[in-house]
């Protein structure tokens, strides 16, 4: 499976992935960084909350942003903030 993101009612986004934490660097502990832009009004939004391991996350964005085609971004970085993933564009998507 693929990383997706998904438009949830209300101005979210679901980011879902496979834990890979078997290879090379990657453990269950790294933080997931997800991150959106809104091209139509300049401003982008990150969170980094979620563990590898969770394989699922909810971004809450500002209910002004309905409507708008976001682009969608997912990372990792490690716990100790010493290394990180490339990031992965996972494309774009309307908030409903």
């Amino acid at each position: 499976m693929e990383p997706e993101a998904t438009p949830v009612v209300g101005a979210k986004v679901d980011f879902n992935w496979e834990d890979n934490s078997t290879q090379g660097m990657a453990k269950p502990g790294d933080f997931m960084l997800a991150l959106v832009y809104n091209e139509e009004k300049n401003l982008y939004h990150y969170q980094m909350t979620a563990l590898r391991s969770a394989l699922t996350y909810q971004l809450v964005l500002d209910q002004n942003w309905t409507g708008d085609t976001v682009q969608c971004w997912l990372a990792f970085i490690a716990a100790d903030g010493k290394s990180q993933s490339t990031s992965v564009h996972m494309g774009a998507i309307v908030l409903l």
